[in-house]
Formats: C-alpha cells, sequence, structure tokens
C-alpha cells in the first residue's frame, strides 16, 4: 500500500507539471496534443505497474519427513521487483528468525531437526506459512494396505524398520473394545509371525501393531499403532429390515399425533417435552410434534420473538415467506402416498441447562437375533430456516441391561439447512440380547440450533446369497443345472453356495429339507451347524 501511494503522488505531480506546461504552450496547438498524449500514456503505463499483482508464495516438495530427510522450498513472486532481496524464516521457540542472512538462494535445501514453520519475505512483502512435521525414526514402522473396509474384507499389515533394527521374530498383536492387546494367532492355534500379516477385522475398530526383540535380545520393542474400521454393509437389496420407527401416517396434511397414536404417549420423554396439539406452533423450546411437514409448526413476521400470541393458528393463511420451520415433508412417503400423508418426529428442543445431552425420545424393542451382525440407521434433518443453524444430537443403543453399545452410537454434528434428510448410520453386534433400546439425545443449546426432525429409526441385517447345486461320482447320474437324473441307490452331493453368511451369522445353522415324490410339502431333514454340503442317496426319481 505505502509503495502504492508513493506511485500515485508522482503521477499526480507529473501530471500537474505537464498540465502548466500545456498553459504555457497555448499557441503551439501541436505541442500541445502531443503533450496530452504523453500524460495519458504515462498514467496508464504507470497504472498498470501499479496494479500489477505483487505477492509471495512458497511450496515444499513434502511436509511430513524422517529425521535426517531433507525438504525443498520453493518461493513464487510475482509482480516484486528483482531487486528486492529474498529472506528465508524458521520458527525457533515461538520466534521468527532468518535462515541464514547470506543465502538468498531460491529454491533452497533445508535439513528440519524438529517440527518447524518457514515463511519467506521479499522487499515488503511477506508469503504463507508453511509447517513441516519431522518424525523420529521408527525401529518399528507398521502400514496397512487400507483403513476402512466392508466387515468381511481383508487387511494386510506390512513392518518395516528405519533404524536398522534385525527384525528377526516379528510377532503380531491386536486389541478392539479391550485395552489389552492379545496375540494373533492363526485357525491352528500358532501365533502369526513374520513381516507381514493378513486378517479379517470384526465389525467396529480393530488395531494392531508388532512385536520383536532389540537387536541385544532383551527388550520388547513395540511398533506404531494401525487402526481400521470394518463396516458391516449389505449388497443393495439384500437387507432385512428387523424393526423401523417412521412415525406413521396422518390423514391430513396439517394433522398431529402425539407419539402414542391416539393412546399414552409411550416414547416421548414428557417429563420433559410437551405435545402441541392442533396447530399450535412449536415457538416454545422442549415442544414437539408428530407431523407431516415442519412448515405446519409456526409462521408470521412475530415468530422470531417479538409479540406474537403462542395460540395462533399455525396452518392456515401460511405464508411461505414468513416460515419459522423448513417446508420439507418426511422421509418415508415425501408427503402424500396412497391417500395418507406420511409423518415425522418434529422437534423444537430445550435447553440443556449444563447437561451435555438430554433424552427426548426412547424406545425399546424385542431382538430375535441374538449374536448377530446388525445394522441401526436413522434419518434426521435440520428444521431451521437460518443457514448458519446447526444441529447436533445423538442416537444411542443399549442392551437389555441399559448399558450403552458403543459400537451402536450415531453422532450428528454441524448439518444445516442445505443438507435436507441425511442418513446416519453403522454397525454392531446385538450379543447375547433379547431386547434393545433406542435413544435419541439432543446437544445443542437452545436458539434456533436446536429444531429438527426425524425419521425412519430403523435395525436390519444383511441377507446372506445362498444358492445349493449337487455333485456326483456316478457315471449313472446326470446333472444339469437344477436337474438331477438317476437311478434308486445312486449318490449324490448337495453343496451350498453362501456369501456373508459366516460374516452375518457368528454360528451359522443350516436347516435341510427334503421331498419325495409321496410328500405333499417339504419336511425338515436335519441340521447342520457351519455345514455347507451334505451326502444323501437318492431313493426314487
Amino acid at each position: 500500500m505505502k509503495n502504492f501511494l508513493n506511485t500515485n503522488k508522482k503521477l499526480l505531480s507529473l501530471t500537474l507539471s505537464l498540465k502548466l506546461n500545456i498553459k504555457n504552450m497555448k499557441k503551439n496547438k501541436r505541442l500541445q496534443s502531443v503533450l496530452r498524449a504523453v500524460v495519458i500514456l504515462t498514467i496508464f503505463c504507470s497504472m498498470s505497474t501499479v496494479l500489477q499483482a505483487q505477492s509471495i508464495s512458497i511450496s515444499a516438495d513434502k511436509t511430513e519427513i524422517v529425521l535426517g530427510e531433507s525438504v525443498v522450498l520453493t518461493a513464487e513472486i510475482s509482480g516484486i521487483s528483482s531487486e528486492e532481496e529474498l529472506t528465508w524464516y524458521q520458527k525457533e521457540e515461538n520466534t521468527f528468525f532468518p535462515l541464514s542472512l547470506n543465502d538468498k538462494s531460491n529454491p533452497i535445501t533445508i535439513i528440519p531437526a524438529k517440527n518447524s514453520e518457514y515463511y519467506a519475505v521479499c522487499g515488503d512483502y511477506e508469503s504463507n506459512h508453511i509447517v513441516i512435521n519431522v518424525r523420529i525414526p521408527q525401529d518399528l514402522l507398521v502400514s496397512s494396505n487400507k483403513k476402512e473396509l466392508a466387515l468381511g474384507e481383508e487387511v494386510t499389515l506390512n513392518v518395516e524398520t528405519e533404524t536398522g533394527l534385525n527384525l528377526g521374530e516379528v510377532r503380531w498383536q491386536k486389541r478392539t473394545t479391550s485395552p489389552d492387546w492379545l496375540d494373533m494367532i492363526d485357525d491352528a492355534g500358532v501365533a502369526k509371525i513374520g513381516p507381514s500379516v493378513v486378517d479379517t477385522p470384526q465389525a467396529g475398530e480393530t488395531c494392531y501393531r508388532a512385536v520383536t526383540l532389540d537387536n541385544a535380545g532383551g527388550s520388547e520393542v513395540y511398533s506404531n499403532e494401525v487402526c481400521v474400521t470394518a463396516e458391516y454393509k449389505c449388497a443393495a437389496n439384500s437387507a432385512h429390515v428387523l424393526f423401523t420407527e417412521d412415525f406413521g401416517q396422518l390423514g391430513g396434511e396439517t394433522e398431529r399425533d402425539n407419539g402414542g397414536f391416539g393412546g399414552e404417549v409411550e416414547y416421548i420423554n414428557t417429563a420433559i417435552y410437551t405435545y402441541k396439539d392442533g396447530c399450535l406452533p412449536l415457538k416454545d423450546e422442549g415442544t414437539y410434534a408428530i407431523m407431516t411437514n415442519p412448515k405446519y409448526a409456526g409462521y408470521g413476521k412475530d415468530g422470531r420473538g417479538n409479540s406474537n400470541d403462542k395460540n395462533t393458528d399455525a396452518c392456515s393463511n401460511i405464508d411461505i415467506n414468513e416460515l419459522w420451520f423448513r417446508d420439507l415433508y418426511d422421509h418415508t412417503s415425501e408427503g402424500l402416498k396412497d391417500g395418507e400423508w406420511g409423518a415425522m418426529l418434529m422437534v423444537n428442543a430445550a435447553t440443556l441447562a449444563g447437561q451435555t445431552e438430554q433424552l427426548v425420545y426412547s424406545r425399546t424393542v424385542g431382538m430375535d437375533c441374538p449374536n448377530t451382525n446388525m445394522i441401526f440407521s436413522a434419518w434426521f434433518a435440520n428444521a431451521s430456516t437460518e443457514t448458519d443453524a446447526k444441529i447436533s444430537m445423538k442416537f444411542v443403543v443399549k442392551d437389555e441391561n441399559g448399558n450403552r453399545i458403543d459400537a451402536a452410537e450415531l453422532e450428528v454434528k454441524d448439518i444445516d439447512f442445505n443438507a435436507g434428510w441425511v442418513k446416519g448410520e453403522t454397525s454392531f453386534n446385538s450379543g447375547n440380547n433379547t431386547q434393545l433400546t433406542v435413544e435419541i439425545y439432543n446437544c445443542s443449546s437452545g436458539g434456533m440450533g436446536n429444531d429438527f426432525m426425524v425419521d425412519d429409526i430403523s435395525f436390519s441385517v444383511c441377507t446372506p446369497e445362498v444358492t445349493m447345486n449337487a455333485t456326483s461320482t456316478s457315471n449313472d447320474v446326470q446333472i444339469a443345472g437344477d436337474l438331477v437324473q438317476g437311478s434308486c441307490g445312486d449318490s449324490i452331493t448337495l453343496n451350498l453356495v453362501t456369501s456373508m453368511a459366516d460374516v452375518i451369522f457368528e454360528t451359522p445353522q443350516y436347516l435341510w429339507y427334503i421331498k419325495d415324490p409321496s410328500d405333499s410339502d417339504f419336511r425338515y431333514l436335519s441340521v447342520y451347524d457351519n455345514k455347507t454340503k451334505i451326502d444323501t442317496v437318492v431313493t426314487a426319481f
């Protein structure tokens, strides 16, 4: 800016001087015209110089290094005189010092000894800052080929040394929800050793590390930890829903329900939350309704806290330009479907009053699938019309003893108006539970950031793909797809081909049925735990 002002002063002085000379030369019109052209050309050329972007920016060829590695810093300079000096600066103990008063190189090569911050100065201009992180060489450094994977997928881990440590016999360990590290073993019960290991992690987060002895052979050396997350995901159209809460349907677009569907309110925390009936606005915090669209929860200029009557009809003569809450229909039906309107839970959450979370909704459901990997999901949306208001909520699943299942927790943060309906999903193992409890908590303080909608809460499991084929060692048996032809007494083997069965169920059970020509329907044959083939004798064709 200083340079800009100095240049403009010079231009002004030059322009005035030339104007005075023009006045003194009125008799020489040709010379006057030439001088005017000189003035215009001079101003144009000088202003072009002034308006040219003047900047300096720096970059590094890498920002993460191992101690001893070098880094190349490069400065890109634009619009600054080449006569200006370039100086590099490094931060030491919260103060910046020149790297070297004599080295003005560009680019410049440095070897940081610790995490350091750098910038450059050219003339009156300062560049952006860059941080170089320096890592101490690891005796054992573990890496993985992936960090996120579908449940049932394999992860490969490798270990190397950066210090010349004799790796010797590397042993692998892992941990899940417990803080204790356990040796990894194969199917024969033998510890997994070597520079590489392959594992199929369970649902949720699994952490791995490698262990060996130091070069003296006396002390154990541990690697860094590498954590991966396995998500339980179903193939397309293979999910089987065990429980869903879609908040039902309503007969009219402006109708409401209290959560008891005409009876006692079972699931809402009525100790804190009050149901707003009819067309009463949900202006007060700590109010709720099961409704079709939050736009029917209040409108009008006074809805922002002025002298509005809280008993005003929120359903009639709506001005869409003065809505208190957004215009968005439920997620299940998206409005009218088959003559009924889909409903959702609309909440103007109560003030936390010093709490970090506050219970809004709780429902306990029976569970017929113990020890099964399940998916818990829910849809939610921000009800506010303010684009800068963000909701914060938490979905919790508890076991039959009232303990939270950590893997089944969904935390919703910073969801704004533009996101619309957002799906939260996580996977967990149901454990040996005969029932589970779903809870919804508000985690936002009062105001425009705690108005939200919830719809389509569900528990589901994946459906494994199962196909069957037949094989036989008898030359008399002819097999063509699903058709098997043979003679009485011929032996065949029935084989099941399954996908995801051992991932969905800890111990899959296969129920076999048979139907003879004399049978009107299939009859139960036998149960085989985790057995995908049986041998049978053809008794008739």
